[in-house]
C-alpha cells in the first residue's frame, strides 16, 4: 500500500481486516512519521503490517519465501507465516529452515480464516507469538495446544476470535484461560474444556460420520464428516461401553466446510447451538426438528437467527411444520380432518364457533360460523323472538 502526499486523513475501520497488507509506504506529509506497524490508528492500515515506510517503495524491505505449503516474510531478523496453502487438518507449528538455518516467527493475521480446514494446531518453541485475528472465524478449529513459553505478548487480541467449534485447548502456559469465560485471544468463550497439564483427550464416539464427544458427564456432537450431500438424519441414540446415550448437545459448526439440503434432528439433541448448522459460506441451513416448536425453542434456547427451521406434531398443518410422506421430508399443508365440535353456538346476529381436531395429531384448529340472521314470521323471529322493524326502527309484531 501507498499512500500519496495528497492523502491528509484516513477514518476509523478504513483497512479492518486487512490481514494480507504487509507493506506500507506512507508518502503523505500529514501522516509522516505517525504511522508505525502493529498501530490500530488511522483506520488500522498498518495493522498487521510488517513494515511501515515514510518513503516510496524501492529495496528488498519484505524477502517472501515459500517452502513447501507455508510462505513466510521476513523485516530484518524478524520472520511472520503469511500464507498456508495445504490441507492437513493437524498443524504442528515448529522450526522451518532456509540458507541451512533455522528460524523463530509469529503466526501472521488472517492466516486461517472461515474456509480453513484445520481441526487442531499445536505451536513449538520457534513460535514466538500468534498474531491478532491470525484464526479468527476458523470455524473447523476444534483444539489448540499453547506452550509453556507463551506470555500475553504472545497472543494478539482475537487471535482465536469467532473459533465457534473449539472444544478443547490445552493451556501450558501462564495465560488465564477459562472455558466458557470471555478473554481477549477468543479462547475460553468457546471451548468446553481447557486443561493445564497433558491428559488423554476426552472418550468419543464416532457414529456413521457424526463425531461425539464425553466431558463431565456430558456428550456432545462436535462434527460430522460423513456424505454432505441431501439431508442428513442426526442419530436418535448411540451406544458407549454397553450403555444407551440419548441426550447430547449439538456444538457450533459441525461441518462448516459442507454442504446439506437440511438436517432432521431428533429431541434427544437437547441443546443446539444456534451456529450448529452453518455450512459452508455461511449458507443458512434448514432444519427438520423431531418434536414441537415449543421444544425446538427450548433446544435452541430461542434463538435460532442462522437456521431456517420446520417441526413436527405428525402431521402438517402450519408452514412451519414439516412431516415424513413416502419416505421423503414434505412440508406440504394438509387440511385439518378429523371430529368437529360445537364450542359457540351460532345466533341471529353472532358469529359461533367450531374445532376440528386431527384424526392423525390430534392438532385442533377453530372455524367459525356465521351467524344466522333473524327468521321473521309474523312479524316476529322465529329463533330469538326480536320484532321486526319498520322502516322508522319501530317494533311491528
Amino acid at each position: 500500500m501507498v499512500l500519496p502526499d495528497t492523502v491528509i486523513s484516513i477514518s476509523d475501520g478504513a483497512f479492518t481486516r486487512c490481514f494480507s497488507l504487509y507493506e506500507v509506504y506512507n508518502l503523505s506529509e500529514s501522516l509522516r512519521g505517525r504511522i508505525t506497524a502493529g498501530s490500530t490508528d488511522f483506520g488500522g492500515v498498518a495493522h498487521y503490517a510488517l513494515t511501515v515506510s515514510d518513503g516510496a517503495p524501492g529495496g528488498d524491505i519484505v524477502e517472501y519465501v515459500t517452502i513447501g505449503n507455508y510462505e513466510f516474510a521476513r523485516v530484518g531478523d524478524n520472520w511472520s507465516l503469511i500464507a498456508y496453502t495445504g490441507d492437513e487438518t493437524s498443524l504442528a507449528f515448529g522450526s522451518f529452515t532456509y540458507g541451512f538455518r533455522q528460524f523463530d516467527y509469529s503466526i501472521g493475521g488472517g492466516v486461517f480464516d472461515s474456509e480453513s480446514a484445520v481441526e487442531s494446531v499445536r505451536f513449538g518453541p520457534n513460535v514466538t507469538g500468534v498474531r491478532s485475528y491470525a484464526f479468527s472465524g476458523c470455524c473447523s478449529l476444534r483444539r489448540v495446544d499453547l506452550p509453556s513459553h507463551f506470555t500475553a505478548a504472545s497472543l494478539g487480541d482475537n487471535a482465536f476470535g469467532g473459533c465457534g467449534a473449539l472444544f478443547e485447548v490445552y493451556n501450558r502456559s501462564s495465560l488465564d484461560i477459562r472455558a466458557g469465560l470471555y478473554d481477549n485471544y477468543g479462547l475460553g468463550w468457546s471451548s468446553v474444556a481447557v486443561y493445564t497439564e497433558e491428559k488423554d483427550a476426552p472418550p468419543g464416539v464416532d457414529v456413521d460420520g457424526f463425531i461425539f464427544r464425553l466431558f463431565d458427564d456430558k456428550w456432545y456432537l462436535v462434527s460430522y464428516s460423513g456424505t454432505s450431500r441431501g439431508i442428513i438424519e442426526l442419530p436418535e441414540s448411540f451406544e458407549y461401553l454397553g450403555s444407551e446415550v440419548n441426550e447430547y448437545t449439538v456444538r457450533p459448526y459441525i461441518m462448516p466446510n459442507m454442504t446439506a439440503d437440511g438436517f432432521i434432528v431428533p429431541k434427544s439433541a437437547t441443546q443446539i447451538s444456534e451456529s450448529a448448522f452453518v455450512t459452508k459460506r455461511y449458507a443458512r441451513a434448514v432444519l427438520y426438528y423431531m418434536g414441537s416448536e415449543a421444544e425446538l425453542s427450548n433446544a435452541f434456547g430461542g434463538w435460532y437467527y442462522y437456521t431456517a427451521y420446520f417441526y413436527t406434531d405428525g402431521c402438517v398443518h402450519e408452514p412451519d411444520q414439516w412431516t415424513f410422506a413416502g419416505g421423503k421430508v414434505t412440508t406440504e399443508i394438509k387440511p385439518v380432518e378429523g371430529e368437529r365440535i360445537t364450542e359457540t353456538e351460532p345466533t341471529c346476529t353472532e358469529n359461533g364457533w367450531d374445532k376440528i381436531i386431527c384424526d392423525d395429531c390430534g392438532y385442533e384448529t377453530s372455524l367459525y360460523v356465521s351467524a344466522l340472521g333473524h327468521d321473521y314470521k309474523d312479524g316476529v323471529c322465529t329463533r330469538c323472538g326480536k320484532a321486526a322493524e319498520d322502516r322508522n326502527g319501530e317494533d311491528h309484531a
